[in-house]
């Protein structure tokens, strides 16, 4: 929802849409206090890490301002609901940029060991 692709931007909305949506009925059902999003989740340094990341994964990033304020708005949507569920569950929220590419599970696991 971050980059200059419109039809891009148009695809992605629907999903975060829903996954808001979830999130506040969570944080309704289970009484969590609203809080604003920690600026300590998107540091400066990360943040100008963004843009080369984004274009990395061929997408055509807004300018450095513009992405950092969409983001900001962005955040401002769903992290009051995110920050207190993740408390609850004891789940702390991804960081926007990792400082090592993560491996997904499934590549973690020895399939020669669970076969037999």
């Amino acid at each position: 929802m971050v980059c200059g692709d419109e039809r891009l931007r148009h695809r992605a909305e629907l999903p975060f849409a829903m996954s808001r949506h979830a999130m506040v009925d969570l944080a309704q059902i289970f009484g969590r206090e609203l809080r604003e999003p920690s600026p300590k989740r998107l540091l400066p340094a990360e943040a100008a890490l963004l843009k080369p990341a984004l274009a990395a994964a061929g997408l055509a990033p807004l300018s450095e301002g513009n992405l950092l304020h969409e983001l900001a708005e962005l955040r401002q949507l769903y992290e009051p609901y995110a920050e207190p569920l993740a408390e609850l569950f004891l789940t702390p929220l991804p960081p926007f940029v990792f400082a090592v590419e993560p491996v997904d599970d499934w590549r973690t696991s020895d399939r020669e060991s669970m076969i037999g």
